[in-house]
């Protein structure tokens, strides 16, 4: 009979393998709503601070994230949170300290295919705006000295 420490064990290493926190926090940045702030209170501090929320058919996904650069060093700390139907059943904070395996993994495996998608356009966007902007310099160029 395995002990409550190897059942956790076995547990973190099927969360690890089934790549939940990967799969949520692609899901949550490129198909939820949020964003990031730097603020300089503190003369000697930068902060960045991320929030990011996913939400769709029960499956609510958040990413909280602080980083911290002080003259002396850096700091911060942050979460990953999962819920389904009103239930945390993914948390990664410390370390994993929650995990529920269930139905909504189906979901999210769905989502995750949606974001890759949506991933995959946006840089195909990004690299033809880049060959634009690139196309109007060289133009440019040649206007400015006659070639």
């Amino acid at each position: 009979m395995a002990t409550l420490e190897q059942l956790v064990e076995t547990r973190k290493k099927q969360a690890d393998k089934r790549e939940i926190f990967a799969k949520s926090q692609l899901v949550v940045k490129v198909l939820g709503v949020g964003g990031e702030e730097q603020r300089k209170d503190d003369p000697h501090c930068v902060a960045y601070i991320y929030d990011w929320t996913f939400n769709s058919n029960g499956l609510v996904i958040k990413d909280h994230n602080e980083e911290y650069h002080y003259d002396d060093g850096s700091g911060g700390g942050g979460s990953l949170t999962v819920s389904f139907s009103g239930k945390e059943v993914y948390k990664y904070g410390n370390g994993l300290e929650i995990y529920k395996p269930g139905k909504w993994e189906g979901q999210l495996d769905v989502l995750y295919a949606r974001a890759l998608e949506v991933q995959k356009a946006n840089k195909a966007k990004e690299v033809e705006k880049a060959a634009v902007e690139q196309a109007v310099k060289a133009r440019e160029l040649r206007k400015n000295f006659g070639l």
